[in-house]
């Protein structure tokens, strides 16, 4: 598809047909950018589910490595307490 301005030597009815074409081939772009834009918004959708469900399943995880985290520490001041005579 040109660019170039439709020169004035054309009929009106030719005029209107080249007018016709381009909006029906905008329609038909505008159509398939549409379509693309529907599957790459269900791929996002499917990603959010699976950081969803994986959010879910580490929460878990991240609570218990806090648990771990805390009681290694209290267990680890304990033992220097004890090593250095502080009680």
């Amino acid at each position: 598809m040109t660019t170039e301005k439709i020169p004035h030597q054309y009929s009106d009815e030719t005029r209107l047909t080249i007018l016709e074409l381009s909006i029906n081939n905008i329609n038909n772009t505008l159509v398939r950018f549409e379509k693309r834009f529907d599957q790459i918004d269900n791929k996002f959708d499917k990603v959010n589910e699976k950081l969803e469900t994986i959010l879910k399943e580490s929460n878990a995880d991240f609570r218990w490595l806090v648990k771990f985290i805390i009681s290694t520490s209290i267990g680890l001041g304990a033992l220097m307490a004890h090593g250095f005579h502080w009680f």
